[in-house]
């Protein structure tokens, strides 16, 4: 049986890979915030309402090739 936390996260996962950012902004509590770890022009803290700026971000310093792969999710209470 998967973790609630973990399928949480992976249907969080399916919107923004689509780069639907009200949809995954209507999965996560209205404080949420998104953190880009290491030195890269995306890297920072990101609150709810910079969602849309940081995915467009995203497809444009990829050139549109940006791609999220996922390949294990771990959780725990």
């Amino acid at each position: 049986m998967k973790h609630p936390n973990a399928a949480a996260l992976e249907a969080i996962y399916k919107p923004f890979i689509a780069g639907d950012a009200a949809a995954v902004l209507a999965l996560c509590e209205p404080n949420v915030t998104f953190q880009i770890m290491g030195r890269s022009p995306l890297a920072g803290r990101y609150e709810a309402n910079d969602l849309e700026k940081l995915l467009m971000n995203l497809r444009e310093f990829s050139g549109g090739t940006y791609r999220l792969e996922t390949h294990d999710v771990m959780a725990s209470d």
